[in-house]
């Protein structure tokens, strides 16, 4: 009887499976990051159209990358690119935008109230430029798993219509002295 093939490797065998199932978790967020609401999204928000103070909905879509809590997303819209970065702890996303080519910067805070990564719930603020005097304005928004147009987008957009149908409101007007 051979102790090294009938009990031995057996053992290390078991051994090192053990270790492997409780170190793959770990290896897995070292080597790609953490990674959990990293893809593609959409950002639904309710912004002022015109001088009446009238409100519509856009969307905007984003290829969001989230590594180690870190966040970064850039979306194109018309003639211009907007840049985001922020940081999530699961629950919560912070985002600061800015836009080259064109008007925007501002912040996004939101929650996933449901803690599935599939939607966050929050508002948007930022320098809103439909007047040539540009204002300070705050409205509600919702960052959808999915792409723009897409039936998620839309089902998340019907389950949140009352909290998106909210008015924008204009926090402050230049100087900007609230």
């Amino acid at each position: 009887m051979d102790l090294s093939t009938d009990y031995v490797v057996p053992v290390l065998a078991a051994i090192a499976g053990a270790f492997a199932k409780a170190a793959y978790p770990d290896l897995k967020a070292f080597v790609l990051g953490k990674r959990g609401i990293s893809g593609t999204w959409t950002l639904v928000g309710s912004e002022i159209k015109d001088a009446q103070g009238n409100c519509a909905l856009f969307e905007e879509a984003l290829k969001l990358r989230n590594n180690d809590r870190v966040l970064k997303a850039k979306s194109e819209v018309g003639d211009f690119v907007r840049e985001y970065s922020g940081f999530t702890n699961d629950e919560y996303l912070a985002l600061a935008y800015n836009s080259r080519g064109g008007p925007g910067t501002g912040s996004i805070v939101a929650r996933d109230p449901s803690g599935t990564k599939k939607v966050f719930v929050g508002y948007w603020q930022g320098l809103d430029c439909t007047l040539p005097e540009k204002r300070l304005v705050k409205g509600p928004a919702i960052l959808v798993r999915g792409t723009a147009g897409s039936a998620e987008v839309q089902n998340m957009r019907n389950r949140f219509s009352a909290f998106l149908a909210q008015r924008c409101e204009v926090v402050a007007t230049p100087p900007f002295n609230p």
